[in-house]
């Protein structure tokens, strides 16, 4: 038999089936590409810093950094002070608070403590005045709930952060909503210092917004609402002009007396007004009826009649109304009465319709003053009931009477200021 012939070998071919022949172990290429998946997750430095800023953004919102369970930290605090950790050198005040949260049993607390206070102070070098804030206020809600042993790291550390030149940055903040919470709770925590940082932007403030948000938050400061009366004896009439306006929002009647002693000897007309103003606004409490009966008998009547607005509560109305008919002062008697009509309330316009009304004869006759007052009243009220009285009394035997009241329909609501 002939043999069979052996094909001739292709080297070229040989070449291109000897990749697909090789083993992994003996392609060095083939090996970094095998290897690589199945590296541990620690095992690379690259995941591991992808990984870490997950963990931190937990701690972006400011309820969770305060209020976080130990048993949800997942972080080692130990890393936090230790020199060799992979990840001291990007170390955040977010990480720092969260590690403090999560400090268990065995962690070195204190410099867990410092790692946050020195990241706090970081972040005020940085201008970050809201994350330090955070880091702040995290420190005043641990220090309150940690036993009495555990509170001197705290009070420590906040002695280094409290200062009056942070303080400042602090209570700007208040006027921010969204930091307002945590401004206020560190602003008390400082005492003293806090409340006058805190009345500085309230004398500064730029708007009536700003001036209100300082203004509402000093009840909530050691000792705010006792630096407000204490103003009220301020030669910087600013000081006194901006003391009572708080004071009114906040109603604290406590200080009738005193602003109504400014409505009627300050010599600053700026100020016996705003003092007026103040009254109007608080609850009519027996206290500022007082100061009300003071200033309705005294010189100081007419500018507080021109105070009254819409809105005057039915004892302050009442009190005018008296005056309206005990003042032999024709001018107060008139700017009484057009008080009564900017008031707008339903007494108000009873009471000048019964003042404009002639009298009869159980209760006699109106004085021909103050029908015209009140006629001047009503013509400030554009109502069903106000014009019908102008109508009526537009047909009166009084000659005086009849002109004033049709003028008054010709122009009504024609000057709401007064």
């Amino acid at each position: 038999e002939e043999p069979v012939p052996v094909e001739e070998v292709d080297s070229e071919r040989t070449v291109e089936i000897e990749p697909p022949a090789l083993v992994a172990d003996d392609d060095p290429q083939r090996m970094e590409q095998v290897e690589q998946p199945v590296l541990e997750e620690d095992d690379d430095p690259q995941r591991t810093l992808e990984i870490e800023p997950q963990v931190v953004a937990a701690a972006e919102d400011p309820e969770r950094t305060l209020e976080i369970e130990r048993e949800s930290v997942v972080v080692d605090p130990a890393d936090a002070v230790d020199e060799g950790s992979p990840t001291k050198e990007t170390a955040t005040l977010s990480m720092a608070m969260l590690r403090l949260a999560g400090a268990g049993e065995g962690d070195d607390v204190e410099a867990l403590v410092f790692v946050v206070v020195a990241e706090t102070e970081k972040e005020l070098e940085a201008g970050n005045d809201a994350m330090a804030l955070e880091g702040i206020a995290s420190l005043v809600n641990l220090e309150s709930h940690v036993p009495q042993t555990e509170k001197s790291m705290y009070t420590q550390a906040l002695l280094r952060l409290l200062v009056p030149e942070t303080l400042v940055r602090v209570a700007r903040l208040v006027a921010e909503s969204r930091h307002a919470r945590y401004a206020v709770a560190v602003l008390h925590r400082a005492g003293s210092v806090g409340r006058e940082a805190l009345f500085e932007q309230l004398v500064k403030a730029p708007s009536v917004e700003e001036t209100d948000a300082y203004g509402a938050a000093l009840p909530a400061v050691e000792g705010g609402v006792e630096k407000l009366v204490e103003s009220l004896k301020s030669k910087d009439s600013a000081i006194v002009s901006i003391a009572v306006d708080q004071l009114s929002k906040l109603n604290v009647t406590e200080v009738a007396a005193s602003l109504g002693t400014l409505a009627i000897d300050h010599p600053q007309r700026l100020i016996r007004q705003d003092a007026c103003r103040g009254l109007i606004r608080m609850q009519s409490d027996e206290g500022v009826l007082d100061q009300v009966r003071r200033i309705l008998d005294s010189k100081t009547v007419v500018l507080f009649g021109r105070c009254i607005e819409e809105g005057a509560s039915d004892p302050l109305v009442g009190l005018i109304s008296l005056a309206v008919n005990s003042t032999d002062d024709l001018v107060a008697r008139k700017e009484l009465c057009r008080a009564l009509g900017r008031a707008r309330s339903t007494r108000a316009i009873q009471q000048l319709i019964k003042m404009s009304l002639p009298g009869g004869r159980f209760f006699g006759r109106k004085p021909l003053d103050t029908r015209l007052a009140a006629i001047e009243g009503l013509g400030l009220i554009n109502t069903p009931v106000a014009r019908g009285t102008l109508e009526e009394l537009a047909a009166d035997r009084n000659a005086q009477i009849r002109n004033a009241a049709k003028k008054r329909l010709e122009q009504p609501d024609s000057t709401l200021s007064g």
